[in-house]
C-alpha cells in the first residue's frame, strides 16, 4: 500500500497583546519609604496651618481684649435748671455761667501754659477733658469728650449718673469727677505738669508728692467694675 502523505498545515498562533492606551497615565505604586515621606510632608503642612490659624486667632483676641484702646463712657449730664457751675479743683473754686461754658472750654488749672483740665458744655452735656498720670513708664492717660485714651490693661473705670473714677490695678484712684450738687462738681486727680506732678483733692493740692501722698485719694466705688457697676464703696 502506498503511504498517504498528509500536508500538515502549521497554524501560526498569534499571541494577543493587550492594547496600550498611551494617553492614560500608568498607575503609580508607592513603597513604604515614599508613603512615609508623603505623610511627613503632610504632617508638616497641617502643623504649619495650625500655627498660622493660632497666630491669627491670638492676634485677633489680643486686639479685641486690648484695654489700652479708647473706652467710651457716659458722663453725668448738666442740669438744664442751673445757670452757674462751680468747679472745685485742688482746694480752689472756679465759677462759670452756662453761656460761658457753651462758648468754649475753661481751664481752671494752668501751669506754664500747660492745661491738664478743660471744662465745657456741648449740647447740654458737661465735659471735662483731662490729662492724668498714666502707668509706670507710660504716657499720660487722656480723657477727651468722654473717651479714655491710653488706659493701662489692669486699670479700671467705674461710674454712675453722678460720678466717674479711674483707678490703678491696686484700686488707687488717679482721677475722680463728682457731682456734689446740680451746680457743683469736684475734680480730683494726679495731674502731670512740666514742673512735676500735682495731686489735686477737694480740699488741697500737693506739688511733687512723695510716698503714700502720691495716691492719697480714697476710692468712691467698689471694684472690679464689672461686678460692682456704679456701686459706691460705702454701699
Amino acid at each position: 500500500m502506498g503511504r498517504t502523505k498528509r500536508n500538515k498545515k502549521t497554524k501560526r498562533i498569534k499571541r494577543l497583546r493587550p492594547s496600550v492606551n498611551k494617553s492614560a497615565s500608568p498607575k503609580k505604586t508607592y513603597s513604604f519609604k515614599s508613603l512615609s515621606s508623603i505623610l511627613k510632608r503632610s504632617w508638616k503642612v497641617i502643623v504649619g496651618l495650625g500655627v498660622i490659624v493660632g497666630l491669627v486667632v491670638g492676634i485677633k483676641t489680643l486686639f479685641l481684649n486690648d484695654k489700652t484702646a479708647p473706652i467710651s463712657f457716659e458722663q453725668p449730664r448738666f442740669s438744664e435748671d442751673v445757670n452757674e457751675l462751680t468747679v472745685t479743683l485742688g482746694g480752689m473754686n472756679f465759677t462759670y455761667n452756662r453761656s460761658t461754658l457753651e462758648k468754649g472750654p475753661k481751664e481752671p488749672l494752668i501751669s506754664a501754659e500747660f492745661k491738664p483740665v478743660k471744662v465745657y458744655l456741648d449740647n447740654g452735656q458737661l465735659y471735662a477733658d483731662v490729662t492724668v498720670l498714666g502707668g509706670s513708664g507710660l504716657p499720660p492717660l487722656k480723657i477727651r469728650k468722654n473717651v479714655v485714651y491710653g488706659k493701662p490693661n489692669q486699670w479700671d473705670i467705674n461710674y454712675n449718673e453722678t460720678a466717674l473714677e479711674i483707678v490703678t490695678k491696686q484700686h488707687k484712684p488717679v482721677y475722680q469727677f463728682i457731682y456734689k450738687s446740680p451746680s457743683k462738681i469736684v475734680i480730683n486727680g494726679l495731674f502731670p505738669l512740666p514742673s512735676g506732678l500735682l495731686v489735686a483733692t477737694e480740699k488741697s493740692s500737693i506739688l511733687n508728692p512723695t510716698g503714700r501722698t502720691i495716691f492719697s485719694l480714697d476710692p468712691i466705688f467698689k471694684y472690679p467694675s464689672w461686678k460692682y457697676k456704679g456701686q459706691y464703696k460705702e454701699e
